[in-house]
């Protein structure tokens, strides 16, 4: 089981990958905030990634409607500068709670996480699993990563050279 943010399941429901979380974690919850960004929003913005992750609910991705308590986040994030939304906080606090994993893309909600004891883990350690575990071959896995980059994944320059140089030791 794992918690999920928005970024990892719209990036990977776009190019159909959505059943890897189902066969690394089982479970995926999200709060409500997430469903609402992906699914509600985003399909009336006409998005196809959002018809793929709502044809997953209660399938393998299951939505926990809740109100969480954000005092200690609220807290690091002004004492660090950073201003999270609602549905990463969100996220967090459900993570804690139910003493799972967090799936981001985002290094300030990692950050945040790892501060209060949530671990976190990316769409770049979905891909590198994807490989390590030959469902996914090499080449496939840099060409998804490459496409994402030109369709406006932001990533730190130095993390696509550590995710490149992981994946030719592979």
């Amino acid at each position: 089981m794992i918690v999920s943010d928005s970024g990892p399941l719209i990036w990977l429901a776009r190019y159909q990958l959505l059943g890897l979380l189902q066969k690394f974690f089982d479970k995926i919850i999200i709060p409500y905030s997430v469903y609402k960004e992906v699914v509600v929003v985003g399909i009336k913005k006409g998005y196809s990634d959002a018809y793929e992750v709502k044809d997953k609910i209660d399938d393998f991705i299951f939505v926990k409607k809740g109100k969480y308590d954000k005092r200690t986040i609220r807290k690091i994030e002004k004492s660090l500068g950073i201003a999270l939304d609602k549905a990463e906080e969100d996220c967090i606090c459900l993570a804690k709670e139910l003493k799972t994993m967090f799936l981001t893309n985002d290094e300030e909600a990692s950050i945040i996480s790892n501060k209060i004891g949530v671990k976190t883990k990316g769409i770049l350690y979905i891909l590198l699993r994807a490989v390590k575990e030959r469902i996914m071959k090499k080449d496939e896995a840099l060409k998804i990563f490459e496409k994402m980059i030109e369709n406006g994944f932001w990533i730190n320059p130095e993390t696509v050279l550590e995710f490149r140089g992981l994946m030719e030791k592979m």
